[in-house]
């Protein structure tokens, strides 16, 4: 498959299905560094083809440079809106690490939003956080329970569990009918 790919964009360097499939390929063997090299192929070929700019985000994000996940999924999201939920939880996640907590609230509600059959509910524990980073408590504890329901395999759910009573502690704390910042 590599080889025919490689003379599909030897032949014809804009075809930018190509280049993402190689890119996949790529990924596929954990040659992370290539298969970038290949996605940005793809979006040199056209800027308009989705599919690379969210591999390019989960490649950036398993390697924690958040900067980079929100770069490639807000250009994801700017081209379209309304089909990747994914790419709102990987920015979610970004902005949430880079302490931009409106924007991380904004993306992971979006995410929950375009998920109703709730097959991320990692949307949920990011937009706990998120909030809570904010000093909306007694919202944040409602999102985190609603992950702590329902945890995806391999979840910390102790330590997530300790987090949600801090954050319990937290919304007692605030007066009642106080406003958030």
């Amino acid at each position: 498959a590599q080889t025919n790919l490689e003379q599909a964009t030897t032949i014809y360097p804009r075809y930018a299905a190509a280049w993402y499939e190689m890119g996949r390929l790529l990924e596929q063997r954990e040659q992370l560094v290539e298969a970038h090299r290949a996605y940005d192929q793809a979006r040199a070929a056209d800027s308009k083809y989705l599919p690379p700019y969210e591999r390019l985000s989960f490649i950036a994000f398993k390697e924690s440079k958040w900067q980079d996940v929100a770069d490639y999924s807000d250009q994801l999201l700017r081209l379209d809106p309304a089909t990747y939920p994914d790419a709102y939880y990987l920015s979610s996640v970004a902005n949430f690490q880079l302490q931009h907590f409106d924007v991380a609230e904004r993306h992971a509600r979006e995410a929950i939003r375009l998920d109703p059959a709730k097959k991320n509910m990692r949307s949920h524990y990011i937009l706990g956080l998120a909030l809570a980073s904010q000093q909306k408590f007694a919202e944040s504890t409602t999102f985190i329970k609603t992950f702590l329901g329902a945890p995806p395999a391999g979840t910390n759910v102790e330590q997530i569990s300790k987090q949600l009573a801090q954050i319990e502690e937290e919304a007692a704390r605030q007066p009642a009918g106080s406003p958030s910042p």
